[in-house]
């Protein structure tokens, strides 16, 4: 396996993913959590901060398993259906870089998505003042979110 190649077809998947419009669903995230900071003081009566949290952990969760179950049939859709999937294993490639490949993009996709989705959150919880828990356990709430 040549890591050069399984790279090139992981970085345009991550192109294709970005021309794909994934990251509008960051504004959808933002939206959600603006919306929920509003209506979540008539719902809960003293534990608001509690369920902002939860309920943006929890979009975060939502989004990025639409994002990965969506845009990873799509990739291979499209390949199929453009017949580009043939060209490619044509070529000296071997069906593990491919498959490699297509998920390193995928998951750089994730990364980048869970990352803004995380520092929008972040800057949320700061303009409303609300406690949220320490950095590192949302860095690692973050990190599970990637790998899952």
């Amino acid at each position: 396996m040549n890591p050069r190649r399984m790279l090139v077809i992981a970085k345009n998947v991550f192109a294709e993913a970005l021309r794909d419009r994934v990251l509008y669903l960051i504004g959808l995230f933002g939206l959600l959590l603006v919306g929920s900071k509003q209506i979540l003081p008539e719902v809960a009566a003293a534990t608001e901060d509690k369920m902002f949290l939860d309920v943006g952990l929890v979009a975060m969760t939502v989004l990025s398993l639409i994002v990965a179950v969506f845009v990873g049939t799509g990739l291979i859709s499209k390949e199929i259906e453009k017949r580009t999937v043939y060209i490619l294993v044509a070529k000296p490639i071997s069906y593990s870089e491919l498959i490699l490949g297509k998920h390193l993009g995928l998951s750089a996709v994730l990364a980048v998505l869970v990352a803004a989705m995380m520092v929008l959150y972040l800057g949320i919880c700061a303009l409303s003042q609300t406690a949220y828990p320490s950095l590192a356990a949302l860095a690692i709430a973050a990190v599970f979110l990637v790998l899952n």
